[in-house]
């Protein structure tokens, strides 16, 4: 029998304001989980720190410069090393935004047809639609090149009231007949799902190989 692959991807209890941390066995970075397609990591910034997604403020006026500086090398030097508070924002632009698991982290899961994984997503709506879907990218595993993807395979609506779900997807790895393929999971907002355009953020991921229903 496999072995059942317990990856955890949570970041619970590094944001202020976040629900009970859920166990993890593998570390929350953007080196483990991409937001590369109308998506985007927002951090919590330091305090004394302006700044936007492109650009740095200057010290204020009056404001310690030294003090600005180690905050900010402080800051760079946690967002590196996967430690700083963060979460996803998804920007559906009516077309697609989806956060996709690593290459690395798929290949360590090694997914085959009929293998079932449940996903527990934690999520705030921002405006507009706020549906989370679920789905496999193909990736043709020696060059790791899309090949293809399932398609929507589970979906949950997120409340309109600008507090925290979780959100609980079960899905199965579907046949393909599509060679020495890499099943990579990934989560998002679709066109094919629901066009309407939306913001969600995620603060929490975490993924578990189940038994098939």
């Amino acid at each position: 029998m496999r072995l059942f692959v317990l990856l955890a991807i949570v970041i619970a209890g590094r944001w202020a304001g976040a629900a009970e941390q859920w166990p993890s066995l593998v570390p929350f970075s953007p080196e483990m989980y991409k937001a590369d397609e109308n998506a985007r990591w927002l951090y919590a910034v330091p305090e004394g720190v302006e700044m936007t997604d492109e650009f740095v403020s200057p010290p204020r006026p009056g404001q310690d410069r030294e003090a600005w500086l180690k905050a900010l090398r402080t800051y760079r030097e946690m967002v590196r090393a996967g430690g700083a508070a963060g979460m996803i924002e998804l920007g559906f632009d009516g077309v697609r935004s989806w956060t996709r698991l690593s290459l690395e982290a798929s290949r360590g899961l090694a997914l085959l047809p009929g293998d079932c994984l449940e996903a527990r997503i934690e999520a705030r709506w921002k405006q507009g639609n706020g549906e989370i879907c679920a789905a496999f990218d193909f990736v043709d595993a020696p060059s790791g090149a899309w090949v293809g993807w399932s398609g929507v395979l589970a979906s949950a609506d997120t409340p309109r009231d600008d507090a925290w779900h979780t959100h609980t997807l079960r899905l199965e790895v579907p046949a393909t007949e599509l060679q020495d393929v890499l099943f990579r999971p990934i989560f998002g907002l679709d066109a094919t799902h629901n066009a309407t355009p939306g913001v969600v953020d995620i603060r929490d991921i975490a993924i578990a190989e189940v038994a098939a229903a």
